[in-house]
């Protein structure tokens, strides 16, 4: 949150930017974790990769509060985070489905592949 804040009052475009670079760098990190052969290399590589993957926490919640007119903040907020919660409950339900017919290796790989459509997200955003 303080560095998107540092980013975004010195660069117009910083927030989205940092959110996207963390997003595509957290990608990588997850699939070499999920396909690495050692456990440490896959710990190694799994703890960097969570990391980044949850720097969108604070900085969209600011996002939707600055894009949001005043009178709809809260409607926006609750928006924000009831989408936030239905598209990470989905992830379970999705891998499952998907492990069942390629195994879960395949299945968890699409972690990464979401991580990689939202810094598409997260570069074409407003604010």
């Amino acid at each position: 949150g303080y560095l998107a804040d540092r980013l975004g009052a010195k660069f117009r475009n910083g927030r989205r930017a940092l959110l996207t670079g963390a997003s595509l760098l957290s990608a990588p990190l997850i699939a070499g974790s999920l396909l690495a052969e050692d456990w440490r290399v896959s710990m190694a590589l799994l703890f960097p990769g969570f990391a980044l993957s949850e720097v969108f926490r604070a900085p969209t919640s600011v996002m939707v509060q600055e894009t949001a007119s005043g009178n709809c903040r809260t409607t926006a907020a609750a928006f924000h985070l009831c989408l936030r919660n239905l598209v990470g409950g989905a992830g379970p339900l999705v891998v499952s489905a998907v492990a069942a017919s390629h195994g879960l290796q395949e299945a968890l790989l699409l972690a990464p592949a979401a991580y990689v459509l939202s810094a598409g997200a997260f570069f074409w955003a407003d604010g």
